[in-house]
């Protein structure tokens, strides 16, 4: 029978205490960053939250689209573009958005003086009949919710995720710069006869900062 031998016996033993090293660091890491934890936990009941809402009051809307009918009816007329800003999301989403909504009849598109290539679009009175009877319902909801909370508790939540979504959005902007950026630090001389030349750019970072969120709660 095999017998290890004294040398290799010996090699095996020290290695022992030093597995534990890696675990004893991740506990300390979680330990030591309450911040992170209460971050996470926070975006984690926004989603659930936003999650319940869905199947609330607003639950009759079209599917991603009540926001849209919303804008509309609190603002009039608007373009693509103008619902895009407002729902801080791309033209192109709310393009889609737009012309479902257009299929059910619930929006309609019309000329625009201002701008030829940029139509307006504009609640149908379909669509004003449902925003009425969702808000009815709307208003019943909210004020089942309202005797739960006051209204400086309301107001403090409110003011923390604005603040909350305008550091997303000044970190979202801050990563366009850099990708901007790093697109410019290399371009090719026409006098190098085709070879590639780094241009420094000034006041361009070097190092791409981490602007993604390193988990998805979606």
């Amino acid at each position: 029978m095999f017998k290890p031998s004294k040398l290799r016996t010996e090699s095996l033993g020290p290695s022992r205490p030093e597995l534990s090293a890696p675990v004893q660091s991740r506990s300390f890491a979680t330990s030591e960053n309450p911040f992170r934890e209460a971050l996470i936990s926070l975006f984690t009941e926004v989603i659930a939250t936003a999650n319940r809402l869905k199947t609330g009051a607003g639950a009759d809307l079209p599917a991603g689209s009540g926001g849209v009918l919303q804008i509309l009816e609190k603002e009039g007329a608007r373009t693509v573009p103008q619902i895009a800003r407002n729902r801080f999301t791309s033209r192109q989403n709310i393009q889609i958005v737009v012309n479902r909504l257009a299929r059910e009849g619930l929006i309609e598109l019309t000329d625009n003086p201002s701008h030829k290539r940029s139509a307006l679009v504009k609640l149908t009175a379909k669509g004003e009949h449902l925003l009425a009877e969702v808000g009815k319902r709307r208003q019943e909801f909210l004020d089942s919710l309202a005797i739960q909370f006051s209204p400086q508790d309301l107001q403090s939540g409110a003011s923390l995720l604005r603040r909350l979504r305008k550091a997303l959005t000044e970190r979202s902007s801050r990563s366009e710069k850099v990708s901007a950026g790093e697109g410019l630090q290399k371009k090719i001389s026409p006098a190098s006869g085709g070879k590639k030349i780094d241009v420094k750019e000034k006041n361009i970072p070097q190092d791409s900062p981490d602007t993604e969120l390193p988990f998805n709660l979606l």
